[in-house]
């Protein structure tokens, strides 16, 4: 039945019912994640960081034209001064327990081979199954593994993995 509605929804509102009721939980993990670089060093270091969240979710993109893959977040090198294009140096896939289902496996193992360092951030109760899946799916390297806890006061605290 929610299937059927959603795909209704869809056909005339052009948006998927799901990014509508969990668009703001997973915007809020990925700002929450964005809070943890600071401006200064990433100024000094000639980087610029951009998100990908839902109000503006194709920004940013790695990989060539015809493969591209979003990041939730990347943090990139500009070719030349204030330049649009450059070179990613982090991506971030930034799962919730809704982005999980099904698992983006293909989006992870784009953005582990991209080149640019990439960090897997996952709710932290869902480790084992997302080890597992990784494992399954010969997903061994090319990632850093970072679960991430909210308490009851919204506050985000975030642990690699290791």
């Amino acid at each position: 039945m929610i299937k059927l509605f959603n795909k209704f929804f869809s056909s005339i509102f052009h948006m998927d019912l799901n990014d509508i009721l969990f668009g703001p939980e997973h915007d809020a993990v990925i700002r929450a994640s964005a809070s943890t670089y600071s401006p200064n060093e990433l100024a000094t270091r000639g980087l610029k960081i951009d998100l990908n969240v839902s109000s503006n979710e194709n920004k940013r993109f790695v990989g060539n034209v015809a493969n591209k893959t979003y990041p939730d977040l990347v943090v990139w090198r500009p070719d030349y001064l204030n330049a649009n294009t450059g070179q990613a140096v982090v991506v971030e896939a930034i799962e919730t327990a809704h982005t999980l289902s099904p698992l983006p496996i293909n989006k992870w193992r784009n953005l582990a081979s991209s080149g640019a360092k990439f960090n897997l951030i996952i709710p932290a109760a869902y480790l084992l199954a997302v080890r597992d899946a990784l494992r399954v799916n010969n997903i061994t390297s090319g990632f850093v593994l970072q679960t991430y806890f909210v308490d009851g006061q919204n506050r985000y605290t975030f642990t690699t993995v290791t």
